[in-house]
């Protein structure tokens, strides 16, 4: 069926943009001044402006799609600016959201994206998390990354909390993080940076740019970095070029080419690994009550003896005797968090090993054309090729230590993966003052391809040399031998294994015809509008936003070709889906530099499926394509309700929000348990109602769903930039969550077994989202007298307790609130007519030991030194 939106796109191209405008379009006018004086600005889509300054910037560009005024945007949008981050000595994305309010991070996830592992079925999904909700991502110039998030290149990043409805549509309550880099400018400017650092860590940045004539700006930007962390086998090498082209025939056109490579290799980190001592407490001294479960197999109480041997390589059967006898799930580490452990080196332990290697490699082509015809009219058409190449191979060893002294092995994998992304916009502003209304329009469509293959890795176990078997190993041969070098593997008295010794690639083993390698075709279009109009100290806003996405998926063998299972060609097609997303809201101004703000933001996610399945029985019933298809699972949404108060005081040196908002997850699937009790299919089950027919030990054959709001949250949350005089600086962001919680799934079950789950995790909070955070970092700098030159910044993070895997009934872990404090101290003077700066830098001054995010322990405290030159 031809979609009228769909069509549109066709005749369009990429993604229709947002709005929010107002008197900024007399602030910002087209520039008619010739192409080699000042650098031209173009009204909507110029991201600098005049009164930019130091910390402070006056417009978002990247997350709202035009030039806004961040004042009288209904949205909260905080930017942080390349100053920032040289002066609090701070890069890439935890670097850039440290003092950010109401984030928490997942260090687990370095780059914003992608924790190690993830993608195979190995590891915990990206836990970094704004007002307790997952983000939709990262982006740079306003085109999603779907690997990574650098800062090599930065000129700002805004930060966007919300559902961001319009602007990137989707269901997804955090917001995004949208980079926008450095351009080429038509005046000289180099920049070089050398630093040193902890774990014998170094790093050399340059900065090059000007113009080539007085039509064409070029830049380039390179840097190298080699270095360690305090976690052991850490080492990696990061290359980075960035050369770039800005061609301006004339004030209304200019067109820019930026390239960029990135790569990346060196040795994986993994989490740190949770407490056993309350599960070695039960095995080394067993009391009664678990002893006596006996008697229930035995018909008497298991002896000491017996009870290690059943939970001594089995902590699940542990816990679930705890909670059959006491009522209580108790997780290993619960009310321990994370310790030292039996690893060697304690906390810097990394369970993947010396063998762990990663290989990530980016190349990306982006063009911006910027185009102003009348002074009504502007065009953009954006572009952008990213290839990206990925190489992971570990092994988790001894992540967790039975009482009886083995290892388990609990994940080991390895995957090559080869993406190629394209994706473009082209955007209309039109914009015109009738009467004393001004009007703002903004029209613009998005197209992206996207294709993706993944190879997984294969395992030859019989190439590993044989190895003398621990002497504390529970239940292990004397010789280990194939996989159970890795098995029975103990870090107290062995050395790492050598990984690479067994490892294969699936291409190069499997057989023609057999799986060796998933492949994904997506594509993806969108159409949306924003509008805004300005009357006196009015401005109202909004936007609609339609989305469409069509997904091939593939198995494939070593020769390309698409495989089978029983006769079944191994290939699904998603037809196109579509979705809407909108917003509105008001921004009124109630004293000059006093803006009261308020929105709405709606977004939706397709979900596939059906809300009725299968459930237990022998042989199961079979619902029908028909049933199924009369009954498909609604749209995932996410709704954002937002209100508060934008300041801009005393000549612009005081810039800050203070605002309120709600969340809330729509569309979440639990058990209809009222539906299930009543399906006819279910009579003589455990959910049948009728006693006369009710049987409890047959579970039910069909099970229902039904969709209820969930996983809310909602609080206050206030950002401030204060720079009263040249000398001071602060940035300050704090926030509290009123409400954190996450919707259960209620089983129609009444066993306490099947009912554990939903007893275990009802009242939890959503994970890895703590309901208080305080971060601010001033900064201080003599200008005369005897200390010209030198500054001085110190930085302070609180972040209150919060549940790392809050939504997995395996744990139960609560991280203690922590504060941390970071130093920075430098000197600026000027050698050879150079302008010069040094920077020593200190983080985490009072060496605390504390638990950042997710699963994951604070660095030590750590040194660098940087010196950096301007010529």
């Amino acid at each position: 069926m031809n979609d009228p939106i769909r069509t549109s796109l066709r005749c369009l191209a990429p993604l229709l943009a947002s709005a929010l405008a107002s008197t900024a379009f007399a602030q910002t006018a087209v520039s008619t001044t010739a192409a080699d004086d000042q650098p031209i600005t173009l009204s909507a889509f110029e991201v600098t402006s005049s009164r930019d300054a130091g910390y402070r910037v006056e417009n978002s560009v990247a997350t709202t799609g035009i030039a806004m005024p961040l004042d009288k945007t209904p949205l909260p949008i905080t930017v942080v600016t390349d100053q920032f981050l040289k002066d609090a000595n701070l890069e890439g994305f935890q670097g850039a959201l440290a003092y950010v309010s109401d984030v928490a991070l997942d260090p687990n996830s370095e780059d914003g994206n992608n924790p190690p592992g993830l993608g195979v079925g190995q590891s915990q999904p990206n836990l970094t998390r704004f007002r307790g909700q997952p983000y939709n991502g990262t982006y740079r110039n306003g085109l999603r990354q779907q690997f990574g998030f650098y800062t090599e290149n930065v000129d700002r990043v805004e930060v966007a909390k919300g559902p961001m409805a319009v602007f990137i549509g989707g269901s997804t309550l955090g917001g995004e993080v949208n980079l926008v880099t450095k351009k080429p400018v038509f005046h000289p400017f180099n920049e070089a940076d050398f630093r040193v650092a902890s774990h014998d860590s170094y790093q050399v940045n340059l900065d090059s740019t000007g113009p080539l004539n007085p039509t064409v700006a070029y830049r380039v930007i390179a840097s190298y970095k080699d270095g360690n962390t305090w976690r052991d086998y850490s080492h990696s090498q990061v290359l980075f070029v960035n050369p770039q082209v800005l061609w301006r025939p004339f004030a209304k056109l200019s067109t820019r080419l930026d390239v960029e490579y990135r790569k990346a290799k060196g040795n994986l980190v993994s989490q740190n690994t949770a407490s056993t001592q309350n599960y070695q407490d039960a095995f080394n001294n067993p009391p009664q009550s678990l002893l006596d479960l006996g008697k229930k197999t035995l018909g008497r109480p298991f002896t000491v003896a017996e009870y290690r041997n059943r939970i001594g390589l089995a902590f699940g059967t542990w816990r679930q005797d705890v909670y059959d006898t006491t009522g209580q799930w108790v997780t290993l580490g619960q009310g321990e968090g994370l310790t030292d452990g039996y690893a060697p080196d304690g906390r810097a332990y990394n369970y993947f090993g010396p063998h762990a290697g990663f290989e990530t490699e980016l190349s990306l082509v982006e063009s911006e054309t910027t185009f102003a015809p009348t002074k009504w009219l502007e065009l953009r058409l954006l572009g952008r090729y990213m290839h990206t190449r990925l190489y992971q191979d570990y092994y988790w060893y001894g992540s967790r230590i039975y009482p009886a002294g083995n290892t388990a092995l609990i994940s080991g994998d390895s995957f090559r993966l080869k993406d190629d992304a394209l994706d473009g916009k082209l955007e209309g502003v039109i914009k015109k003052r009738v009467w004393r209304i001004n009007n703002m329009l903004l029209l613009g469509t998005q197209l992206s391809h996207d294709t993706r293959e993944q190879e997984q890795g294969a395992w030859d176990y019989s190439t590993l040399p044989s190895v003398t078997g621990s002497p504390n190993v529970f239940g292990g041969p004397a010789v280990l031998t194939g996989r159970n070098v890795f098995t029975y593997f103990d870090p107290r008295t062995q050395p790492f294994p050598d990984t690479s010794l067994a490892q294969r690639w699936a291409d190069d083993v499997y057989a023609a015809g057999v799986p060796s390698r998933a492949y994904n075709e997506t594509d993806s279009q969108a159409a949306y509008a924003a509008g805004s109009v300005n009357w006196g100290r009015l401005w109202l806003t909004g936007g609609f936003r339609r989305d469409g996405n069509h997904v091939v998926t593939e198995s494939r063998d070593r020769n390309d070709a698409i495989t089978t299972t029983g006769g079944v060609l191994q290939r699904s097609v998603r037809t196109w889906t579509y979705t809407n997303s909108w917003m509105y809201g008001a921004v009124l101004e109630l004293l000059h530099g006093v803006n009261a703000y308020a929105s709405y933001n709606y977004g939706e996610t397709y979900q596939p499926g059906s809300m009725v399945g299968s459930a237990y029985g022998n042989p199961p019933v079979v619902i029908t394509r028909a049933e199924a298809d009369a009954n498909p699972r609604p749209n995932a949404t996410g709704t954002g309700k937002e209100a508060g108060l934008k300041f801009d005081l005393y000549k612009d040196k005081l810039s800050a929000s203070v605002g309120w908002f709600s969340l809330v997850r729509g569309g979440v699937l639990v058990t209809d348990s009222g539906r299930t009790a009543l399906d006819p299919r279910n009579a003589g089950t455990e959910v049948d109602p009728n006693p006369n027919t009710a049987d409890p030990s047959v579970r039910y054959k069909v099970g229902w769903l039904m969709a209820v709001n969930g996983d809310q949250t909602s609080g206050y949350e206030t950002d401030i930039v204060w720079t009263p005089t040249p000398n001071y600086s602060m940035i300050l962001g704090a926030s509290h969550l009123t409400k954190n919680v996450q919707t259960v799934d209620r089983p129609a079950s009444n066993d306490p077994t099947i009912l554990r789950t939903y007893t275990v995790l009802n009242g939890r909070p959503l994970e890895n989202a703590p309901d208080d955070t305080f971060r601010v970092f001033q900064r201080y700098k003599f200008t005369d007298g005897a200390l010209k030159g030198f500054s001085a910044g110190l930085g302070v993070r609180y972040q209150s307790s919060q549940m790392p895997s809050a939504n997995d009934v395996n744990w139960g872990l609560v991280f203690p609130a922590y504060t941390v404090a970071d130093a920075t101290f430098g000197y600026a003077t000027t050698i050879h007519h150079r302008k010069t700066e040094f920077q020593f830098g200190v983080t985490n001054l009072t060496n605390r030991s504390y638990f950042e995010g997710n699963r994951i322990f604070g660095a030590p405290r750590e040194y660098s030194f940087t010196t950096r030159v301007y010529f």
